[in-house]
């Protein structure tokens, strides 16, 4: 004979059911707050809408126990929650009332005096045999403690410290570390007079925390100051770092932060910055030197290049007048040599090459005779050019023929022999742009970073004749026009472009 089971029967059998589930997950939760202790619970009956928790709940929400105890409306779950806080705790709770199973939040309440204190709860629900919630069960922790170790710890990791300390605002007093005491020479203490720590302070300097003003807020960014340590009048250079926190106990704010000594990482910086002045005098002097010097050789060079003139209006033989045209030749390049010398001077020593300005004329022409000259030198080159200057430019004439004749020389030099060079000139709107490109390899990364540093040679060059001095003085052409002289290179070509603003040119 079988046993059918009557819809009471079975009803009764999973309300059974869920009393065990009830009494094991209680049972569960007692075990939980002894090992955590904790001393907090609650149950929530989420059909009839009714909270029952112990005294000790109602005691750290600032509630009725009795009210509680015999159970009380669901909204009482949220009383004293901190109002900054109690959204996302709400929507935590709408979570189990959907049929989320478990509840783990960290939030704040708070506290007759003002404060607040920090608790974690957690708790689960419990469902009947449709999946339905019908009960949510947990309890409380106060963490605050855990909550403000925690919060001095990150800030000391970050600052990378030594020493932490925290002051309440209004205070005569800080709390330190013993690394603290340490660090200022003092014996080990917990809590501190701010007035001893600064009068270790030197008079100069930033104080630790200043109490001119002890009910308003320090200065959170980072100082430096110098000490006397107090066990041996050693002075040492301190770091100080910090923000504000809230102050859970009183309602107000601490500020927490960290000290930690940088007198090493000073005592390098002012070394390095003795040899770097010492180096700036070295360089200083040696580009004066070499301002002088150029300046001394013109005259004789000028007295050879005028003799060479006199002798050559008498000289008819083929053989010296060739000796001449050679030495007029060298006079020239010595020439050239002293003008990039003086070039360098002045735009290293701050004066910056200097100008003059031919206002209102084109310069087609003056860039086609660049042109023609450097083809008469170098007749077996081929250079394409592209002009499309519909607007006379004000430049330095005899500038931006040094700026051209430097690039083009450099393409010669670098470019491969068997490509044209191409030079372009245009106007777009208000600005001026030049552009020489020639066919070859690409510039390495090393050489394109110093590319327009005095002195600096292309790879595989240092024989050739110059004082690298050419794309350095271009630079500093383009500079004095108030433009920019840029250089891009790839695997087939490299471009030099001069861009300059028209209205700005002195």
């Amino acid at each position: 004979m079988s046993i059918i089971n009557s819809p009471d029967n079975s009803a009764k059998s999973e309300l059974e059911r869920a009393r065990r589930d009830i009494a094991v997950a209680r049972g569960q939760l007692e075990l939980a707050l002894d090992v955590a202790g904790a001393s907090c619970t609650w149950e929530w009956d989420i059909r009839s809408g009714r909270l029952v928790a112990d005294a000790r709940f109602a005691a750290i929400t600032r509630q009725d126990p009795a009210v509680l105890a015999d159970g009380a409306s669901t909204n009482c779950f949220f009383n004293s929650i901190y109002p900054d806080d109690l959204k996302r705790v709400k929507l935590a709770v709408a979570g189990i009332m959907a049929g989320s199973e478990l509840f783990s939040k960290d939030y704040r309440l708070l506290k007759d005096d003002g404060g607040y204190r920090w608790v974690h709860a957690r708790g689960r629900a419990i469902f009947d045999q449709d999946d339905e919630p019908t009960m949510f069960v947990g309890y409380l922790v106060d963490i605050t403690e855990q909550k403000r170790i925690t919060e001095e710890l990150r800030i000391a990791q970050s600052a990378g410290g030594i020493g932490t300390f925290e002051h309440r605002v209004g205070w005569a007093t800080i709390t330190v570390s013993e690394q603290f005491c340490r660090l200022f020479g003092l014996h080990p203490a917990r809590v501190i007079a701010v007035t001893t720590l600064n009068e270790l302070i030197h008079p100069d300097d930033r104080k630790l925390i200043d109490l001119s003003f002890p009910d308003e807020h320090q200065d959170v960014s980072s100082i430096e100051f110098r000490i006397r340590r107090a066990d041996n009048d050693q002075e040492r250079w301190l770091t100080r770092r910090g923000e504000y926190v809230d102050d859970v106990d009183s309602g107000g704010h601490r500020y927490v932060g960290v000290i930690f000594d940088v007198t090493e990482a000073k005592q390098i910086q002012e070394r390095l910055q003795e040899a770097n002045e010492e180096l700036a005098g070295i360089a200083h002097e040696r580009e004066q030197f070499i301002a002088v010097l150029g300046h001394d050789l013109r005259n004789p060079l000028s007295s050879m290049s005028a003799g060479l003139r006199v002798i050559s209006k008498d000289v008819t033989d083929q053989r010296t007048i060739r000796i001449l045209r050679l030495m007029g030749e060298s006079v020239q390049r010595m020439s050239s040599l002293i003008d990039d010398l003086l070039d360098l001077a002045r735009g290293r020593l701050g004066d910056g090459i200097s100008l003059s300005i031919t206002k209102a004329e084109p310069i087609e022409p003056l860039l086609a005779r660049i042109v023609n000259e450097i083809l008469v030198a170098h007749p077996e080159r081929i250079i394409e050019t592209d002009f499309d200057v519909h607007r006379p430019v004000d430049v330095d004439h005899a500038r931006l023929e040094q700026l051209v004749s430097n690039l083009l020389g450099n393409a010669i030099t670098h470019g491969a022999s068997d490509r044209p060079i191409t030079l372009s000139a245009k106007v777009e709107g208000n600005l001026f742009q030049l552009a020489i490109r020639n066919g070859g390899t690409k510039i390495s990364e090393v050489t394109m970073k110093r590319l327009f540093q005095p002195f600096s040679r292309g790879e595989g060059n240092a024989s050739k004749q110059g004082l690298g001095l050419g794309l350095y003085i271009a630079s500093e052409i383009a500079k004095a026009h108030g433009g920019t002289l840029s250089a891009t290179s790839d695997d087939t070509s490299t471009c030099f472009i001069f861009r300059m603003p028209l209205n700005t040119a002195r």
